[in-house]
């Protein structure tokens, strides 16, 4: 059991690496101040200059939900990072990034999602919004 799991880890990890070459979408920019720390909840979607389409829906449940359910709840931010922009070096180091990635966190802890996040965000992005309510609300 535990040697299907390892395989299927490793076959899912190439399969990112690759992939995650695919596409360069064009980022938003924004004159606002990205501060991080000071929200009670944080869900943040990591990602590199190169995006496949697993990495872009990621990022599309994680914002929506977060956009639907929280959206006037103060505690609760999204932020979208490329980890290989200077400026988010040291956000990247903190959570130990090194490829696209979705973390959540509290001032106390932080839970990383992205097995789950790339396992779900197209087959099954109900189950991932759910996965990423459930943790939010536990941090509340």
């Amino acid at each position: 059991m535990f040697k299907n799991k390892f395989i299927a880890l490793i076959i899912l990890t190439s399969a990112l690496f690759i992939a995650c070459g695919e596409t360069k979408e064009k980022e938003e920019k924004s004159d606002e101040t990205i501060v991080f720390g000071e929200t009670k909840v944080e869900v943040y979607y990591f990602h590199g200059d190169r995006r496949c389409p697993n990495c872009n829906a990621i990022e599309r449940v994680a914002k929506n939900l977060v956009n639907e359910e929280y959206i006037d709840n103060e505690d609760v931010k999204f932020f979208v990072i490329n980890f290989e922009k200077a400026e988010n070096k040291e956000i990247a180091q903190k959570y130990n990034i090194t490829w696209s990635s979705l973390v959540i966190a509290s001032e106390e802890q932080s839970i990383d999602l992205t097995m789950e996040a790339f396992q779900y965000s197209m087959t099954n992005p109900d189950f991932l919004r759910n996965e990423i309510n459930e943790v939010i609300n536990d941090f509340l």
